[in-house]
Order: C-alpha cells, then structure tokens, then sequence
C-alpha cells in the first residue's frame, strides 16, 4: 500500500510518517518543510495549488490530510491564511484525492470545532460551535469533505503532545520554561481544565480510523479521557517531575478574551473505544516524562 501525508513534516506527521513504514507502507510526504524522517519520498509542495495536490496525490492509495495553519495564536493573527491554508487546501486536497480516485481520505480535525462545550465529558455528536479562527477553518473543512461522496474517516483531536513539538503548545512551553529556570506563564486564573493526549496515541487512533472497516465515513474524538487537569495541576505536575522550584507568573489571554476561552474540555472517546477498539496506552507522567527527556537531550 501507499499512503500520502500532507503535513507530514510536521509535529504529528512525523511521528505518523515513521509508523507507516514500519508497518510497511510506501509513504510520500507533501509539505513545504523538508522531512526529518528516512525512507520516504518528499514532495515540496503548496497545498493552496491544486496543481501541485493532484501531482503529490497520483498514484497513491491512501491520503492522511495533516498539513494545516497551528495553534489559536497563530491562527487569530492571520485569518485570512488559516483560511487559505486550512480550508482552501483542504478542499484542493479533497478535488486532487476525488480525481485520483483514492481508496480513502483520513482528516485530522480538532476539538477546537465544539467551542464551549455543553456536556462534558463532549461527545461527537455534540454542539459545533467553534469561538476560534482555526476551529472555525477546521469545520469547514469537515462539511466539504462529509459533502463529497469521499471514503473518509474525520478524527477530531484533543490536545496532542511529545517530544518534539513547538513552544506554541502548553507542555512544550511548561517544560521548556521549568528547564531554564523561569517562571511557567499561567493565562488567566490557570483553572481551565484540559486532558492531553500524548502523540504515540494519537497515532494509533489515526491508523485505526483510517484502516479499520469500523472507521469508514464516521467522525471520532481521539484522545486520553483519563487524567484531566487544570492548567494550574499541569503547571504543579511539570515542576514536580523536573525537580525545579515553583515559579508562576499569571497574565492575561494573549489571543482570545476570557469569554472566548474553553474552559472545559475532555473528551468523550466512547465510540472510538467501541468502534475502533481504541485505547490510549501513555499516562500523563510517562508522557510528560518524555517531553522532559526530549529538552534535557537538546540542551
């Protein structure tokens, strides 16, 4: 089998890209970063240039859709680009995948689509009311390709991290601050509550929706429902772990007001369970252990 990943130079995709061919897969990588992966083919390609999809996607058997434009802060300060790359590149990645004819397209999508959530633990069939620009992108991207006729498998993640991933993201940050000897910044009072998923699981949640017969055209929440936090536990957590006194330093929310902050979000992972037979398996201390090693490793 073939498998293309766009965004597979990125944080998940590389991780993503590895699996695959340890499994065997003959994998592509469509990105405009150069992988960090061996044995596999890149090609550099712009995602907003339909050209440039349906040549990256000829050929291939199986499309993992990754690439998009990250994290709220980034997105909130360029809408018109995470439109274009989240939503335009999606529908390009959609029409190139349509005219291939592939066997099937794998979206990942975020928990960023729910907003506020109404019942937690949030289940999929819950309200979509995205208060962000890139959950906003992201359930566009949904609709077009729940429309298309397309075999697909939609995967809505919360909270993803691991070594390796970008400061822009609260683990890497708290980590990486607790390091250095710095205070960890806490965005308002610190009590929102997350649950963190680590990458190795949000892998197998990937691959058993894409291939498991189960998955074939049906939305799943992939994550960890196990240990939800507060931020301000996290923050506890990562300074406990690293063996650094507790520094706090409470500011305001850079990017969006606090009425437009999620204060609660778990995830409702029931069906993946029942359908896909997913189990997250990386305890919050394991994993965050593993992004600790990763920082020591690059200091």
């Amino acid at each position: 089998m073939k498998a293309l990943v766009t965004g597979g130079s990125g944080f998940i995709g590389t991780y993503l890209v590895k699996r695959l061919i340890d499994d065997g897969l003959k994998v592509r990588i469509l990105d405009i970063t150069p992988p960090n992966v061996k044995n596999c083919e890149f090609a550099a390609k712009d995602i907003t240039k339909l050209g440039d999809v349906e040549e990256a996607v000829l050929g291939y058997d199986y499309v993992f859709h990754l690439a998009a434009k990250v994290s709220v802060s980034k997105t909130e300060r360029d809408p018109v680009g995470t439109y274009c790359i989240n939503t335009v590149g999606t529908a390009n990645v959609l029409a190139a995948c349509l005219k291939c004819n592939i066997s099937k397209l794998l979206f990942t999508s975020s928990s960023e689509v729910y907003g506020n959530p109404e019942v937690i633990p949030i289940p999929e069939e819950g309200r979509l009311s995205p208060v962000s620009t890139y959950g906003r992108s992201k359930l566009a991207a949904e609709k077009m390709i729940e429309l298309s006729g397309i075999k697909y498998s939609i995967v809505r993640l919360f909270n993803a991290y691991g070594g390796g991933q970008s400061t822009d993201f609260v683990i890497p940050r708290f980590v990486h601050l607790a390091l250095n000897d710095k205070a960890i910044t806490i965005y308002g009072d610190g009590r929102q509550v997350r649950s963190f998923c680590h990458v190795s699981d949000v892998v197998d949640g990937i691959l058993l929706a894409m291939f498991e017969r189960n998955g074939a055209n049906q939305v799943f929440n992939i994550g960890n429902d196990e240990e939800p936090l507060t931020i301000l536990e996290l923050a506890d957590r990562v300074f406990r772990l690293t063996g650094k006194p507790s520094k706090l330093d409470f500011i305001s929310f850079p990017d969006r007001t606090a009425e437009r902050e999620i204060y609660r979000r778990v995830p409702d992972i029931n069906k993946a369970k029942k359908l896909l037979g997913y189990r997250p398996k990386t305890s919050l201390n394991e994993g965050l252990m593993d992004v600790i090693g990763w920082w020591r490793s690059k200091a």
